[in-house]
C-alpha cells in the first residue's frame, strides 16, 4: 500500500482531532500529509506547525489548494456545517475522495445535492460517524445480519448528559436552528446525540441504508435551556423495514450515562453501549455480555476510508448515501414537532456552577427511563410540560423549509 495523499480543511474545533490522527498514520507511513487549509491561521498555531513539520503546504483558501494539489487522494474536510456541501462537491468535481465530519449536510436538499455531485464523479465519501466503527456495534450488526435476533421490531437509543451554560457559550452556533442565514439545527439529534440516532437507524435495517429508510416520524423536541435549538427530544421512527426506532436523549440530567441501543427481536433481544459493550439474551440459551475493550474510532474510520480507496472491494463503514436516513430524519423530526418547545421554569432547576450555570429538567432520568420501557412519548404518558406532536410522512420528502423567515 502507498500513503494516500491527503489534505485537511479546517484546523480548529473537530480539525484538531483530526490533525492528531493525520500525525499518527502519517509517522506509520499509510498517508502523507499534502496540503492544509484554513481562514482562520490563528485558530491553531501548534496545529499549523504540526502539519508544516509534516511537509504540508499551507493554504487560506481550500479551493487553491485543491486546484494546486491534482495529485491528492483524499481531502479531510472539518470545516463548519454549512460548509460541508460546498465543500465536499468542489472535491468531487476534481475526482478527490472525501472524509466529511458528521453530520454531512443539514437539509434533506443539501445532501441530495452532495450525492448528485459524487454520483457524477469518481469520489468516495466517507462521512465521519465514528461510532459506526466500534467492534461491539459490528457485532451486533453482525447477529442481527445473520438472523441471530429474528426480525427486528424495535430498536430504543437512549442518551442522558448534563450540558452547562458554557456548552453552549462555546461557539456562535451552539444552540442555534440558524446562524448567518445557514440552518444548523444544533441539538440532541443533530449534534451530541447523532451518533446514537444513526446507529439506531443502522440497526432498524441491519446494516442495509434502504431498509432503515424513515416512512414516517412523530417527535417532540423541547428545551429546557434559553436557545432556539433543542436539548430534549423523543422520537419514534417507522422504517422500510417494518422495526420502529424509539429515541430519547437529553442534556438537562443531573449526571453522565452511557449512551445504549437496545433491539428487540422475534428470537431475543440486545444491548449496545458506547462504551463497546455488547450483551446478548437469545431466547432459550444464556445471556451474554461482552467488552471489546478500548478502540479509537476515529483512527478506525481512518483505516477503513485508506483501504477502501485502494481496494474498491472495501466498503465504507459510513458512505454518504447511508447517511440520507440520518438526515431525513432529523428534517422530520423538526417538521412533526413543529416548533422545539419551551419548558417552564416551574420543572427546572438551576443551580450556578463554578462560572457557569446548569439547567436541568426535574426527573428526567426517571421519565426517560419510563418512556423508553413502555415505547411512548413524553406526551403520552401525561408529563405536564409534553406537548403531542402529529406523524409526518417521509415518503415523498424532499425539502426542509421549517424557520425560513
Amino acid at each position: 500500500m502507498r500513503a494516500i495523499r491527503t489534505a485537511l480543511i479546517g484546523l480548529g474545533g473537530f480539525g484538531k482531532v483530526h490533525i492528531r490522527h493525520l500525525v499518527e498514520l502519517s509517522g506509520q507511513g499509510l498517508l502523507e500529509v499534502t496540503a492544509f487549509s484554513d481562514i482562520n491561521p490563528d485558530i491553531n498555531p501548534s496545529g499549523w506547525q504540526q502539519l508544516l513539520a509534516l511537509g504540508g503546504a499551507p493554504y487560506s483558501d481550500y479551493k487553491t489548494m485543491l486546484d494546486h494539489h491534482p495529485e491528492l487522494d483524499l481531502v479531510v474536510i472539518a470545516s463548519p456545517i454549512p460548509m460541508h456541501k460546498e465543500m465536499a462537491m468542489y472535491a468531487f468535481s476534481r475526482g478527490i475522495h472525501v472524509m466529511l465530519e458528521k453530520p454531512p449536510a443539514v437539509t434533506i436538499q443539501d445532501l441530495d445535492e452532495m450525492l448528485h455531485a459524487q454520483a457524477g464523479s469518481s469520489s468516495l465519501c466517507q462521512v465521519n460517524f465514528q461510532n459506526t466503527s466500534g467492534a461491539a456495534f459490528r457485532e451486533l450488526l453482525h447477529i442481527i445480519q445473520e438472523g441471530q435476533l429474528g426480525d427486528v421490531q424495535s430498536v430504543t437509543g437512549v442518551g442522558l448528559w448534563k450540558r452547562t451554560q458554557a456548552y453552549y457559550d462555546r461557539t456562535p452556533w451552539a444552540g442555534k436552528l440558524k446562524y448567518k442565514g445557514n440552518y444548523v439545527l444544533d441539538g440532541t439529534i443533530n449534534n451530541p446525540f447523532a451518533h446514537l440516532l444513526n446507529n439506531c437507524l443502522l440497526v432498524a435495517g441491519g446494516g442495509n441504508a434502504e431498509e432503515s429508510t424513515p416512512l414516517d416520524i412523530q417527535a417532540e423536541l423541547y428545551h429546557a435551556n434559553a436557545i432556539e435549538g433543542e436539548d430534549t427530544s423523543c422520537l419514534r421512527i417507522r422504517t422500510q423495514s417494518g422495526a420502529i426506532v424509539h429515541f430519547y436523549a437529553s442534556l438537562c440530567h443531573e449526571g453522565e450515562s452511557i449512551p445504549s441501543i437496545t433491539v428487540k427481536g422475534t428470537l431475543g433481544e440486545a444491548v449496545w453501549k458506547y462504551n463497546n459493550m455488547l450483551a446478548i439474551q437469545i431466547t432459550g440459551s444464556q445471556p451474554t455480555s461482552r467488552s471489546f475493550g478500548e478502540e479509537d474510532y476515529v483512527h478506525n474510520m481512518y483505516l477503513n476510508t485508506l483501504a477502501a480507496i485502494q481496494d474498491e472491494s472495501v466498503a465504507l463503514l459510513s458512505s454518504l448515501q447511508q447517511c440520507r436516513q440520518f438526515v431525513l430524519a432529523v428534517n422530520g423530526a423538526f417538521e412533526s414537532s413543529g416548533e422545539t418547545h419551551p419548558i417552564s421554569d416551574v420543572f427546572l432547576v438551576r443551580r450556578n456552577e463554578g462560572n457557569t450555570v446548569f439547567t436541568g429538567i426535574t426527573g428526567i432520568g426517571a421519565d426517560v427511563g419510563r418512556a423508553a420501557t413502555d415505547g411512548m412519548l413524553f406526551s403520552e404518558m401525561g408529563i405536564p410540560w409534553a406537548v403531542a406532536a402529529e406523524s409526518f410522512s417521509l415518503g415523498s420528502y424532499q425539502k426542509f423549509g421549517l424557520f425560513s423567515s
